[in-house]
């Protein structure tokens, strides 16, 4: 089975995404910092990871760097608001699969996860 690591502060916004797929036959597994991100992902090795930007303890970009220099194929789709398209640049740059605008559809985010759980590493 295909794990799914969601990454974001707001418990709100995990629950969504978690509801958006739930259809979905995949293992999920949230963190609600960067910090938690990056164990999580030594420990379980996802095949995808959403990833919020704006995080206290440690932000999505710098878990981003810190996950990719673990594993330089890892698959992190970054999901941030407008307005912070300075951190998605620096994000893209790293190395980021993807990424997708808040506000967006439970169809768009499916497509997303879908399409990168599906690619060979």
């Amino acid at each position: 089975m295909k794990t799914l690591l969601i990454v974001d502060d707001a418990k709100l916004m995990r629950m969504m995404i978690r509801k958006s797929i739930s259809e979905e036959s995949f293992n999920i597994i949230e963190a609600a910092n960067g910090k938690e991100a990056l164990a999580l992902y030594k420990e379980h090795s996802p095949d995808v990871v959403t990833m919020d930007i704006t995080m206290k303890i440690m932000n999505g970009f710098e878990a981003t760097k810190h996950i990719l220099a673990y594993n330089n194929e890892a698959k992190i789709i970054i999901i941030t608001a407008l307005g912070q398209e300075v951190l998605l640049q620096k994000c893209i740059k790293e190395g980021i699969s993807d990424f997708l605008l808040k506000p967006f559809s439970k169809e768009r985010l499916v497509k997303v996860i879908e399409k990168h759980m599906n690619e060979k590493n």
